[in-house]
């Protein structure tokens, strides 16, 4: 990055005793030279790269699979039996097959009530939909949250 004196010479007398703006302004009037600018900019990139590694987009983490039909819902006035299903580290079509089994067994009054899933994961029903006892909602997740999960939800558009 060079900064230069861009003006010409019928510009130069009027423009003397304006202050320089923008980057290479501020840099030149604090009298850095081209190597230290250089090398701060790199040092700011480099660091901008590893804090954009660091935290992984939400699209980088969970698939959105295609959505499923179920047992019909209602809420808010609005009504249907589309799902939203998404997964981490789990077959879109091993959800979309378990998830309508999942969704027939009691959810419980105010949900959070466990389900039978496969083996290995802990499944629980979400928030009930229009006082319905079943699992409209819920979620299956093996050990911790970066482990294998899947879950389900009206979708509500």
């Amino acid at each position: 990055m060079a900064c230069t004196n861009n003006l010409t010479s019928s510009q130069t007398t009027i423009s003397s005793s304006r202050r320089r703006t923008g980057v290479c302004g501020l840099l030149v009037g604090i009298g850095l030279t081209a190597g230290v600018v250089a090398l701060a900019i790199s040092l700011v990139l480099v660091a901008s790269a590893a804090a954009a590694q660091a935290r992984p987009a939400r699209t980088a983490l969970f698939t959105t699979c295609a959505p499923l039909a179920g047992l019909r819902w209602s809420v808010g006035g609005k009504s249907g039996n589309r799902y939203i299903v998404e997964t981490q580290r789990f077959s879109c079509a091993r959800a979309l097959k378990l998830i309508p089994g999942l969704m027939k067994q009691q959810g419980g009054k105010n949900g959070g009530e466990t389900l039978r899933g496969p083996v290995g994961y802990k499944c629980l029903s979400g928030n009930p939909y229009h006082n319905s006892p079943l699992a409209l909602a819920g979620q299956c997740r093996k050990g911790d949250y970066s482990g294998p999960f899947f879950g389900w939800a009206p979708k509500v558009s």
